[in-house]
């Protein structure tokens, strides 16, 4: 499997998007030496990411309070 794929972050979302190298002159895009540079992720580092990004995200909504959730989510709430 040659395909690589780059994460996107936006506000509170994560994305996948199928993506080709940005600089082939100077990564190993589609390599496994981990010296090099990467542009992207494979299918399992990217599944990786995902889960690292959600668990990070648990605990950061298990830390804060009700009305903090919802004013993050642009709701003016009080307890």
């Amino acid at each position: 499997m040659d395909e690589i794929y780059e994460i996107v972050y936006a506000e509170d979302e994560i994305q996948l998007n199928l993506t080709e190298c940005k600089q082939p002159w100077n990564c190993g895009c589609k390599t496994k030496l981990d010296s090099e540079p990467k542009c992207g992720y494979s299918p399992h580092e990217a599944k990786q990411k995902f889960i690292e990004y959600f668990e990070r995200r648990i605990q950061h909504l298990q830390s804060i309070s009700t009305s903090q959730f919802m004013r993050e989510l642009g709701y003016y709430h009080y307890d």
